[in-house]
């Protein structure tokens, strides 16, 4: 009893309510609390940030930039890059194709790229407003809005302008519309700086479509019909914010780099197992290491025998090492499968400019310009007719390439010659300052205008420095060898009389 007391008077009084036993912490989760709908302003107090959770891997857009990417190795491997008719035969938008039943042409030419720079420009647009676009949207509607964007750019830029056209631009422009729309359905859930995304971006849309009236090689129309198609689809689609516990990420980041790595491999498989790779290299390495280009195209060949393509590469390779009948041998055997190509009779022209064989190489250029004329056809043919002193033929030919394209630099700068042959100063000077004007990588032509207006001034110490600084920065050029010529005649014409004067 002793100690029964002794213990009682450790134990707390509750019956008087003076002591409590303490309460264990209670966990408040969200289940326990009343879920109120926010509206009208009270939805301030609950602003969105967009960035969160964004994958900087979206599994489509990743997928849509590898199958770019396979389809340019393709094309640079087929010599669908080598002109307007090559690029055509691998699916470029050309309208009276589409109107004849190639309806999958509006699908193709949105893969389909012109050169390395117009790829990469493309694809790392591709990947900022994929990865939005993705977040915002989803993958399968991501899909949706990008090939639909694609058609819709196709088909405005059929109506407009005849083609060919190629490039992903069209359907990028459609993801951008879809964002401006999205941001702005969603415009209220956003805090500021998110919000204004959509603005900005309708900003850069806007100034992209802007420059690309100011060139002629950008396909507006293909950018204004995809951004107007990814808009009124977005209108209609719904976002993730408009679907109860939507998941952020479809896979996670091991499934989508899986994924993409896999379609890598075997498309890279494929390629060498076909030769494409090979041949890839052969072209990259065909200026500075022929006879291992040479090497690449023959195993090319091994592997893929029906590539005719590499028949030409192989010849262009072989010219450049010095076996001028093994080029030969090569490019007929492509020109005999191709006959109604105009790349064989194009590179043999230029072999034959390079021998210095301009008549041969008019003969080639000619029948090429027969099947389907272009600008650097009629300018390497007029260009070979200024060598051989065919002057009115030659004049013919440049007027005829600025009928197709009135700010071809080139065709410019060679009536300045033409004229200054004549002796037509105020005309060639007029022309070739044209040309530089368009093109100002043509630095060279500084001292030609510089020499041609001295000499008008009657001034023939200074033009002959002048066509002195010509003549060494033209030195060795194939490109500059008629110019070169006539500034070497002009000097020492001008050497002659000054010598003469002093007799």
């Amino acid at each position: 009893m002793e100690h029964e007391t002794e213990y009682s008077s450790l134990i707390p009084d509750i019956q008087d309510g003076s002591t409590a036993l303490p309460e264990e912490a209670l966990k408040i989760t969200p289940e326990m609390l009343i879920q109120i709908p926010i509206r009208g302003n009270e939805i301030r107090n609950r602003k969105l940030t967009f960035e969160k959770n964004m994958s900087t891997l979206p599994l489509v857009v990743l997928l849509l930039i590898t199958v770019n990417v396979i389809v340019f190795a393709f094309e640079f491997s087929t010599g669908a890059l080598q002109n307007e008719q090559s690029i055509v035969l691998a699916g470029a938008l050309k309208r009276d194709l589409v109107l004849h039943g190639e309806y999958w042409r509006l699908f193709s030419a949105a893969f389909l790229h012109g050169s390395t720079g117009h790829l990469v420009g493309n694809m790392i647009f591709l990947y900022i407003m994929g990865m939005a676009t993705e977040h915002a949207f989803g993958s399968r509607r991501t899909t949706i809005i990008y090939f639909a964007s694609a058609v819709s750019g196709s088909l405005l830029s059929m109506v407009m302008h005849p083609g060919p056209g190629v490039g992903a631009s069209g359907a990028i422009f459609g993801l951008m519309g879809a964002l401006v729309v999205y941001f702005w359905k969603n415009r209220d859930i956003f805090n500021l700086r998110d919000g204004n995304i959509g603005i900005f971006i309708a900003i850069v849309a806007v100034i992209q479509i802007s420059l690309g009236f100011s060139d002629p090689y950008i396909d507006n129309n293909a950018h204004i019909g995809g951004f107007i198609g990814g808009a009124l689809i977005a209108y209609w689609l719904k976002s993730r914010l408009d679907i109860a516990d939507q998941p952020i990420a479809a896979f996670n980041t091991v499934s989508k780099v899986i994924a993409v790595a896999s379609l890598l491999l075997v498309s890279f498989l494929w390629l060498l197992a076909y030769g494409h790779i090979h041949l890839i290299c052969a072209q990259i390495s065909e200026t500075r290491y022929p006879r291992t280009a040479v090497n690449f195209a023959t195993r090319a060949l091994e592997l893929n025998p029906s590539n005719d393509f590499a028949y030409l590469v192989r010849g262009t390779a072989n010219f450049r090492a010095g076996n001028e009948s093994g080029a030969f041998s090569d490019i007929q055997t492509y020109l005999t499968k191709h006959p109604d190509r105009t790349d064989s009779y194009e590179t043999l022209g230029h072999i034959c400019y390079f021998k210095k064989d301009y008549a041969a190489a008019i003969r080639y250029y000619t029948p090429a310009i027969r099947i389907q004329p272009s600008l650097s056809l009629l300018n390497s043919r007029g260009y070979s007719e200024i060598l051989i002193g065919e002057y009115s033929f030659a004049r013919e030919d440049f007027q005829r390439a600025l009928t197709i394209d009135n700010k071809y630099a080139p065709a410019y700068g060679n009536l300045g010659l033409l004229y200054a042959i004549d002796g037509s100063y105020d005309a060639a000077i007029e022309n070739i300052e044209k040309s530089y004007e368009l093109d100002h990588s043509l630095t060279e032509v500084k001292s030609l205008i510089a020499a041609l207006k001295s000499e008008k001034a009657g001034n023939k110490a200074a033009a002959i420095n002048h066509y002195e600084i010509f003549i060494a920065n033209t030195l060795n050029s194939p490109e500059w060898r008629a110019e070169n010529a006539f500034a070497v005649k002009q000097a020492k014409a001008l050497k002659a009389d000054i010598a003469g004067s002093y007799q």
